[in-house]
């Protein structure tokens, strides 16, 4: 006896136009026939999931669900691009999922790019969007072993969540969407980690990539005061952040709001009696004497990696901490205190260097708004 999955397979792969797969869809007005082609996916989806399959389908569904969820995305575009009605040739629905992958789960399927968009410190970062089109960014584990570290991510999001200073700092935080294990050949599986994506905003390592001889004062200036509120954001979570780096804090350069990531390698603050076990190798300058030490950090070691990258942003030398001259003296004294090499000279929070330095940036140039220019 046939199978409905058997059948949708069947017309997925036959398929002529895209009415093959999604039937006629007659109505003149755009939104109204995107909203019919959306039924219909929906409704074919749940014979063809990977997650509602027989056992014997469920490999060959993985594949069939790829390509119709392609076939979807292009059944889309051709409905704005008022060509549904065109044929298909055998290579459009061949590469139909090539370019994306589908991750599905019993309550969510996400496209995503196969295209690495960036690379993190335990995933690589691929774009991709939600069924209704909502952009997102997919971090997947390298591998296996790096699954821990997106399950303590996930683990730190979901604590934040119910956390009394959410609505102060959750803004400046990704949204997670989703923590997912996909099955890999081999009986493995691989976590891979959804959120929200927000366009327009860049790394302070791209950033620094534009401006390879420092920034102007001024504008390191209003960055550093995010950064410091990255630092604040870990003091209010009850964590030390561990990764206060050039990667970890971005800012659009128009409306100047950040966004604060890298909590994968965070740890709570009270009760804690271990040291901190990630290093990213290419920070290494970054990290206070004490962590190589293998002594418990503190808030002082996130000040002092915001200290550093303080310096980074002004063109200074990171390993010496020593400023370019334009830096007026001022500045370089708060700074400095943060890169101190004995923690105990060093301030005790973020929001106490934020304050000060605040005042003093305000006593030296105003309140004057700069917009950056970065390129895309």
């Amino acid at each position: 006896m046939t199978t409905t999955f058997e059948v949708i397979s069947e017309k997925i792969t036959t398929a002529k136009r895209f009415a093959d797969v999604f039937g006629e869809i007659s109505s003149n007005d755009v939104a109204q026939k995107l909203r019919e082609l959306r039924k219909q996916y929906v409704y074919m989806a749940k014979f063809i999931h990977p997650d509602r399959v027989s056992k014997d389908e469920a490999e060959m569904a993985n594949t069939v669900f790829r390509d119709f969820v392609g076939l979807y995305e292009q059944a889309k575009n051709a409905l704005e691009n008022d060509s549904y009605k065109k044929p298909l040739t055998p290579r459009d629905v061949q590469s139909a999922g090539v370019q994306d992958s589908v991750i599905a789960t019993r309550s969510h399927t996400y496209v995503v790019k196969n295209t690495i968009w960036a690379e993190g410190d335990f995933s690589d970062i691929h774009l991709g969007k939600t069924e209704d089109g909502t952009p997102v960014l997919i971090k997947v584990a390298t591998d296996p072993t790096m699954n821990q570290y997106l399950e303590h991510e996930f683990s730190v999001y979901k604590s934040m969540d119910t956390h009394s200073a959410k609505t102060q700092v959750l803004q400046y935080i990704p949204k997670l969407l989703d923590s997912i294990l996909v099955d890999l050949p081999g009986n493995r599986q691989i976590r891979v980690n959804v959120f929200l994506y927000q366009e327009g905003y860049v790394s302070l390592t791209k950033i620094r990539e534009v401006y390879p001889k420092g920034l102007d004062p001024r504008d390191a200036s209003w960055i550093w005061r995010r950064v410091l509120g990255h630092v604040i954001t870990a003091e209010m979570l009850g964590v030390v952040h561990g990764a206060i780096v050039p990667d970890h804090t971005l800012v659009h350069p128009i409306t100047h709001d950040p966004i604060n990531i890298g909590w994968a390698h965070s740890m709570p603050h009270k009760g804690m009696s271990t040291r901190l076990t990630t290093c990213i190798d290419r920070w290494k300058a970054w990290y206070p004497k004490e962590v190589f030490d293998h002594k418990v950090p503190t808030r002082r070691t996130d000040l002092y990696m915001a200290g550093k990258t303080m310096l980074y942003l002004l063109g200074g030398d990171v390993i010496q901490n020593h400023f370019p001259k334009t830096v007026p003296q001022q500045v370089q004294k708060i700074v400095q205190r943060c890169v101190d090499v004995n923690p105990s000279n060093r301030p005790e929070n973020g929001y106490e260097v934020l304050q000060q330095f605040t005042n003093t940036i305000h006593g030296l140039w105003g309140k004057t708004y700069r917009k950056l220019a970065v390129p895309n």
